[in-house]
């Protein structure tokens, strides 16, 4: 939870926060919760593709 509340600290910091968001970066001040979810769904997701794709590891 530390490093959650230091990014968010950084990231509220006004030159950091435009040097981000001018290289595409979005900025979202969520808990970790929300940034766990999001994971969760994504690996699902991409599973999902690997898996009916049949992609090998070579």
């Amino acid at each position: 939870m530390r490093w959650n509340m230091e990014i968010r600290k950084a990231t509220k910091l006004p030159d950091l926060k435009e040097r981000l968001v001018s290289e595409g970066f979005d900025i979202d001040d969520s808990p970790p919760e929300v940034f766990q979810a999001v994971l969760k769904r994504a690996v699902a997701k991409w599973a999902k593709v690997v898996r009916e794709a049949k992609v090998k590891v070579e």
